[in-house]
């Protein structure tokens, strides 16, 4: 094709049935999949990574809708999305929940007028529905339980061991979650142990991404109870940062625990993520893991957890102690709470001050100082505060006595931590983190009024180190709730 100037470079190629540009070709691709959504009353089953892999496919699609035999139509609507899926070439569709009998393909070019082209791709589709029908038809001759031990002989990864020493951790770490959440324990276990059974189906082999939704099919068809069914289906969700979160709680308890595993795992054998290096995926991991945590409100001291799971881990040459789990972790929080929740990093950065297990908690107490921080009232305090921390900061004792108080001013600051000590305690085991901060408004004068008139760094030793104890003690329960001092006051 001869094209004599640049200006006619787009017009000449679409005459010749070529759109150059990527979003033109998936205008009309979802054209075409509304066109058949509208006809059929379907629903479609389209994934941006299907999208982009049939915008990439061809320059002029056209629409060719086939018909599935409904002898295949029993099959779970997963296996056929999943058969339809491969290789990027059919959108498969729903109806009331089940699969309907039309799929649509694309042809480059011209319509099929004749219907060769469709022809051709219903004998492709049969022919893939027949061979998933085989896989699944096989896989179903063994009970799930049965499978479990052939995880012994499946590598995890050398320094940690098989399929099987990881379902062993799982298990492990769906123990503390049970006691923690309050969900029953035998059948959380129960789901932990058939969790990784379906990676030794046909199934999973042949369709990698139904790892975990054929665990959950298998386990019902081969009459698990369904609380432990539904969690192995969702026990890998969110697999994406638009993917859905586990909807039960022993679905979401399995989930964290399989994650868990991954991000503890990696890290006690060395494999910390630097830069773009992250074989493991656990920084994605670790964000779902957050984001379960905050958005499934749940309340447990993951700290405590890793600690009582570490020695589930080898110890490698190499390998990072819990406490580089635990920084992780919160690095992932501060992550997501900057990025995905929208916090301002001033007020992320006081209430990690303080790191803690408690990552619901962090981030209500975030939401409180968020709500609170355009009030004067806080704004002082912050202030306040910054006096109190700047001059304890590089001073670790909290030993004091009251009794050797010289100042009016250290007395008067002292029977007001008392009153907002017990205060600060039951809002904070409440989880009233607006409350809490609203009894450290209490401090607020008797700490200006201190720092008026009492000099801290008296030349007496014993004197300096009594105030600066209780000064620390002060500052104690402000990082209760956070570093106020890091507030960014307009």
């Amino acid at each position: 094709m001869m094209i004599p100037c640049p200006d006619e470079y787009l017009s000449r190629l679409r005459e010749a049935k070529v759109l150059v540009d990527p979003e033109e070709r998936r205008a009309r691709i979802l054209a075409e999949v509304r066109r058949v959504e509208e006809r059929y009353r379907v629903r479609a089953s389209l994934s941006e990574g299907l999208l982009g892999r049939l915008v990439g496919a061809g320059e002029w699609p056209v629409g060719v809708v086939g018909t599935i035999p409904r002898g295949f139509l029993d099959l779970p609507p997963e296996v056929i999305e999943a058969t339809l899926h491969e290789e990027g070439k059919f959108v498969p569709f729903f109806r009331d929940g089940g699969p309907a009998e039309v799929f649509l393909g694309f042809r480059d070019g011209a319509p099929d007028e004749g219907g060769t082209v469709r022809q051709g791709y219903e004998r492709v589709v049969k022919a893939r529905l027949r061979d998933s029908r085989f896989f699944f038809e096989n896989d179903r001759k063994r009970p799930l339980a049965d499978r479990v031990r052939d995880l012994k002989e499946v590598v995890y990864e050398a320094r940690l061991g098989t399929m099987w020493q990881r379902v062993e951790r799982i298990r492990a770490i769906c123990g503390h979650l049970a006691e923690a959440l309050g969900l029953p324990a035998d059948l959380l276990d129960r789901a932990a142990f058939l969790s990784k059974a379906d990676l030794t189906t046909e199934m999973v082999r042949e369709f990698p991404e139904l790892e975990g939704v054929m665990g959950g099919i298998y386990a019902r068809l081969s009459g698990e109870p369904k609380e432990v069914a539904v969690a192995i289906g969702e026990h890998l969700r969110p697999r994406s940062r638009t993917d859905a979160l586990p909807e039960t709680p022993l679905g979401v308890a399995l989930s964290l625990a399989d994650k868990l595993d991954v991000v503890v795992g990696a890290i006690r054998v060395g494999e910390v993520p630097t830069g773009s290096r992250d074989p493991y995926g656990i920084r994605r991991r670790a964000g779902a893991l957050v984001r379960l945590i905050l958005e499934r409100r749940l309340r447990l001291d993951l700290f405590e957890l890793i600690d009582s799971v570490a020695g589930l881990y080898p110890e490698v040459a190499g390998g990072k102690p819990p406490s580089e789990v635990k920084g992780f972790l919160i690095d992932r929080l501060r992550s997501a709470l900057l990025a995905d929740y929208g916090l301002p990093h001033d007020v992320v950065e006081a209430v990690l001050a303080r790191p803690r297990g408690d990552l619901l908690g962090l981030w209500e107490r975030a939401q409180a100082l968020q709500r609170l921080r355009e009030e004067a009232a806080l704004s002082d305090l912050a202030v306040a505060f910054s006096r109190v921390r700047n001059i304890t900061k590089d001073h670790h004792g909290r030993e004091f006595d009251p009794d050797a108080f010289q100042e009016e001013a250290e007395r008067e600051l002292w029977r007001a931590y008392l009153k907002v000590e017990g205060r600060l305690k039951r809002a904070l085991e409440a989880h009233q983190y607006q409350e809490a901060i609203q009894h450290l408004l209490l401090l607020k004068d008797p700490i200006d009024r201190y720092f008026d008139e009492v000099l801290v760094m008296a030349e007496d030793t014993r004197l300096r180190e009594n105030r600066l104890g209780f000064l620390g003690a002060v500052a104690d329960l402000f990082l209760e709730v956070g570093d106020l001092s890091r507030l960014v006051i307009a």
